[in-house]
């Protein structure tokens, strides 16, 4: 199967890809604006779409990490997508 992340606007009419290859492994939409995205990527990256998945953005400004782990690799980062 092919990777990646694809979006469709006409109840699945057509397809676009939006990102090739690898897309996120965890993907949640905020309940209010559905075209704001917070994806976790390569299984540790936080990222936020503001646009349906065309552009993301880093998001993991501000999250802990604990003390010897590297600055990604933090429970709290897996907490704050799961919340």
């Amino acid at each position: 199967l092919r990777g990646g992340l694809w979006r469709s606007d006409d109840l699945g009419e057509t397809w676009r890809e939006l990102l090739p290859g690898h897309g996120p492994t965890e993907l949640h939409a905020h309940p209010d604006r559905p075209d704001h995205l917070l994806g976790l990527f390569e299984d540790t990256r936080l990222r936020l779409s503001r646009d349906g998945g065309s552009a993301w953005e880093e998001f993991s400004q501000g999250l802990p990490s604990a003390a010897g782990e590297a600055p990604y690799m933090s429970a709290a980062r897996f907490q704050a997508l799961a919340a």
